[in-house]
């Protein structure tokens, strides 16, 4: 364990992974359905996305956020270090138990032990405790340009509108161990409803497009 640093750590490793890039999928899914990105992401590995969605973003300023640009770029470095980690091959791998001290990735010595694993599962960690940081302001952004579309078809239609507003990684669970007070739970975030009404309308005219919605 302690020269390979398989088992455990390997698989902990890899789960960081998996959630960081699930929330990086539901970042890119919500700009795409939300935002003024025009075209789906094939792209599917945690690195890929992260590059994937920075590129987005330097093309729509509207969609950034400070702290956004920086947080995946150090994505895309855990990424890295995690597929080198993951993928490398032990050159002195033992025929009986399998122990290897040498590890190399693409013709490059890679520290597989357990102490730069241990590291390397904090850092997506804490990427994924950002993340979900800068979702909420990536939510914040993206519900601005729903409303303000919304105040456009109000004054174009003469009629309240109630554009959709969304909370990205709004679904948190944490475990015993994580939730502070001992017992697992699930917390679901939703933004409030809104309605934006036409320009010299009050609220009479929100109850009458809300009585003809439901008659």
């Amino acid at each position: 364990m302690a020269k390979n640093g398989m088992g455990g750590l390997i698989g902990e490793l890899v789960l960081g992974d998996a959630s960081l890039s699930a929330l990086l999928a539901e970042m890119r899914r919500a700009v795409f359905q939300h935002g003024p990105v025009d075209k789906e992401s094939a792209k599917r590995t945690t690195g890929e996305l992260a590059k994937d969605l920075k590129g987005e973003v330097n093309r729509n300023p509207a969609i950034s956020c400070v702290g956004f640009g920086p947080w995946l770029m150090r994505v895309v470095t855990a990424a890295e270090q995690r597929n080198e980690i993951v993928h490398a091959v032990g050159q002195d791998r033992c025929v009986g138990c399998g122990d290897s001290s040498v590890f190399v990735h693409k013709h490059k010595l890679v520290d597989r032990s357990e102490p730069r694993i241990r590291q390397l599962i904090t850092e997506f960690q804490v990427l994924i405790d950002e993340g979900v940081e800068l979702a909420a302001k990536l939510s914040d952004k993206l519900n601005e340009l729903l409303l303000a579309e919304a105040r456009e078809r109000a004054a174009a239609t003469g009629e309240p509108q109630f554009p959709a507003q969304i909370r990205i990684a709004a679904d948190l669970y944490r475990c015993t161990a994580c939730s502070g007070d001992g017992h697992a739970g699930r917390v679901l975030s939703a933004p409030a409803a809104v309605a934006v009404l036409p320009p010299g309308e009050d609220v009479e005219a929100l109850y009458r497009a809300l009585k003809a919605d439901n008659s």
